[in-house]
């Protein structure tokens, strides 16, 4: 259960896979959750990767009519890792990707 994926497994999967299936449905939101996720349909579509949750977090993406948002993963460790330090980050988070979607 807490095995990584290897990036290029990743890579291949939002090409293969999510950007068909992002082009079917045309979302107006994409919640990525993880860097790892987010990374990789930032290469899909020709965007540089982030380096940090953080960095990703402040730079989400538009590719067609959709935007693409980081979020920390929901698990636990991912709730933890971005909340270290006893600072409410998730929340936060959630509530700027809120603002920005509902423009």
């Amino acid at each position: 259960m807490n095995a990584g994926i290897p990036q290029r497994l990743m890579d291949r999967a939002a090409v293969e896979y999510t950007l068909p299936q992002i082009e079917i449905v045309k979302p107006k939101l994409v919640i990525c959750f993880g860097k790892s996720t987010f990374n990789a349909l930032r290469t899909a579509v020709g965007v540089p990767k982030v380096s940090s949750v953080d960095e990703g977090v402040e730079r989400p993406f538009k590719f067609g009519d959709t935007s693409f948002w980081l979020q920390a993963h929901t698990g636990l460790l991912g709730q933890n890792n971005r909340n270290k330090g006893g600072v409410n980050r998730v929340d936060a988070d959630w509530r700027k990707m809120a603002r920005s979607v509902s423009m």
